[in-house]
C-alpha cells in the first residue's frame, strides 16, 4: 500500500542528489570566470532535463497523476534557467511538489 509512496520519496531523492550534484561541479564564486566557462542556459539547464525525462520515465503513476507534464516544464524551465544554483533546487522541488499535490496526499500524511 505505501510501494507508491516511497517510489515518489526515491524520485525525490534522486531529484535532490542530482541538484546537489550540479551544485558541486559549479566553480568556486572567488576564481574569475573565464568566458569559455561562463554557464549556458543549456548547461544550466541540463539537471531541469533530467527530471523531467526521469519521472515521465519512473513515475508509478503513468498518467503522472493527470498532470500536463509539458504545461509544467513549460512553467517551471524559464524558472529553472533565470534562478541561481541555489535556488534552482526549490524550483525542482517546487515542481515535483505538484505531483505529490496532485495524488491528493501530502508527504507528511
Amino acid at each position: 500500500m505505501m510501494w507508491w509512496y516511497t517510489r515518489v520519496l526515491v524520485t525525490i531523492g534522486l531529484v535532490l542528489a542530482l541538484a546537489i550534484m550540479s551544485q558541486a561541479q559549479t566553480p568556486d564564486p572567488q576564481s574569475p570566470i573565464l568566458p569559455a566557462e561562463a554557464p549556458r542556459a543549456e548547461t544550466k539547464l541540463a539537471v531541469f532535463d533530467e527530471i523531467l525525462q526521469r519521472v515521465r520515465q519512473h513515475f508509478y503513476d503513468p498518467t503522472l497523476h493527470n498532470l500536463n507534464w509539458t504545461a509544467l516544464e513549460e512553467k517551471y524551465r524559464p524558472l529553472a534557467a533565470a534562478a541561481s544554483d541555489e535556488a534552482r533546487s526549490a524550483v525542482f522541488n517546487n515542481m515535483l511538489a505538484e505531483l505529490t499535490q496532485a495524488s491528493g496526499c501530502s508527504p507528511s500524511a
